[in-house]
């Protein structure tokens, strides 16, 4: 099938493994992410349920790091410890909730870094692919247009030659149509879940 393909379209089709290769690792990094911050949640919630004080789950948080909710824990227990610190008790509830929210609002950015490139991924790559199969297919028509031959019917040429030409041509134009299509199959069914 690539025989047949011109240097723009070959160059289409590189842009979509580029964007191919970006999109799965991306991915792959999320999704290594995603499960590391799964984990550490976990053992950051098991540490902190069983924690006696605020001031042991803080010691304790500094072996669970990585772990997004180590995050939102801390940005609530600075704005405790402001309060207590201040007036000798939490007075303020208000601006506790504010400072957990602050610190889930950051911790989410975190996670969701360079989601937005998935986005465009898939919603660009088919455009990308099309653009690529009309110029295949502009560049078949002009093929046979230089050979002289406006019609299949043509009795100066065998049929069969010129059926055979335009199956190599538009084979070739459609590579980039295929080339699309799991590109931006991957980054949408990356991104769709993490939209909601």
């Amino acid at each position: 099938m690539l025989q047949r393909t011109g240097p723009l379209q070959m160059a289409v089709l590189a842009i979509l493994v580029g964007f191919s290769i970006f999109s799965l690792t991306v991915i792959f990094s999320k999704w290594s992410a995603f499960r590391g911050a799964r984990r550490a949640n976990s053992r950051f919630l098991r540490a902190f349920r069983k924690a006696n004080g605020l001031e042991a789950v803080m010691v304790a948080s500094e072996q669970y790091r990585p772990s997004p909710l180590v995050g939102v824990f801390d940005f609530g227990y600075e704005e405790v410890e402001r309060q207590v610190k201040t007036r000798g008790k939490v007075v303020n509830r208000i601006a506790v909730e504010r400072s957990l929210q602050l610190g889930v609002s950051e911790e989410l950015a975190k996670l969701e870094r360079n989601m937005q490139w998935l986005a465009t991924t898939a919603s660009v790559s088919p455009f990308i692919g099309l653009f690529g199969t009309v110029l295949g297919i502009v560049r078949a028509f002009l093929d046979l247009s230089q050979q002289g031959s406006t019609s299949l019917l043509d009795t100066g040429d065998d049929r069969m030659q010129q059926a055979q030409f335009i199956d190599g041509a538009l084979w070739g134009a459609l590579d980039t149509a295929f080339g699309s299509t799991p590109v931006s199959a991957l980054a949408w069914f990356e991104v769709t879940p993490h939209l909601q």
